[in-house]
């Protein structure tokens, strides 16, 4: 009889110690330079208010809103994370289906996905809620399939030596920018990016090449008129 896949977001022993992750040498080298990239492509976006699909334990959802000064919202689909999530953050979180999300039209400036659209099953219709509920901008920050850690992390599922990988699609740049004028078409205006966490000793950390671990793409929406 064949075992029945578990996504890692929906076992408890997993989730309880995801957030520690963050706390080793290589964890606060990824989450230093993963912030200081969105923060640059988010800046020129100006929003007041963002909705964060995919929060996790709120460890990014908790930074907008602290560090950026963003009324924030998060959502998840895994009651457990959201269970861990409130264990370091008391701002709005709700339980939801990233293509089904339980907000009106433009609700939020910008809707921000950060490693988790890689896990969304239906990756289309979830761009195009997120336009719904957008209101100038979709943010997103993804695990780059073009770079040397995509290769480790696939050997390493390969040989059941991590659990986060199994139901996983990583995006190249190309990939991504065609999903998303397939998604969304004429409402882009622009679509920046950088790539961070290249290979220690790279002569840059962060840079417009699209090698780096860490991929990230700030959508510019055009704004639908309400009516």
């Amino acid at each position: 009889m064949s075992r029945v896949y578990v996504p890692w977001y929906q076992r408890k022993e997993i989730v309880e110690t995801y957030e520690s992750w963050y706390q080793g040498p290589e964890g606060e080298r990824m989450d230093r330079l993963e912030k200081a990239t969105l923060r640059a492509l988010l800046e020129p976006m100006q929003p007041k208010s963002l909705l964060e699909v995919g929060s996790g334990t709120a460890h990014f959802t908790r930074w907008f809103a602290s560090e950026l000064g963003l009324k924030t919202v998060g959502v998840d689909l895994s009651s457990l994370m959201l269970t861990e999530a409130r264990k370091y953050w008391d701002g709005p979180l709700v339980q939801a289906d990233a293509a089904a999300l339980p907000f009106r039209d433009r609700s939020f400036d910008v809707v921000a996905f950060i490693t988790s659209f890689e896990y969304m099953p239906d990756p289309v219709r979830v761009l195009r809620e997120a336009g719904r509920v957008a209101r100038t901008g979709i943010l997103l920050g993804l695990m780059n399939r073009w770079s040397a850690a995509t290769v480790r992390r696939r050997v390493q599922e390969l040989f059941g030596k991590t659990p986060f990988f199994g139901n996983a699609h990583f995006y190249s740049l190309p990939e991504i920018k065609k999903l998303l004028q397939r998604a969304l078409g004429d409402r882009i205006t622009e679509i920046r990016w950088q790539s961070t966490l290249f290979p220690k000793g790279f002569p840059w950390q962060t840079a417009r090449l699209p090698f780096g671990n860490f991929l990230a793409l700030a959508v510019h929406l055009r704004e639908v008129p309400h009516g």
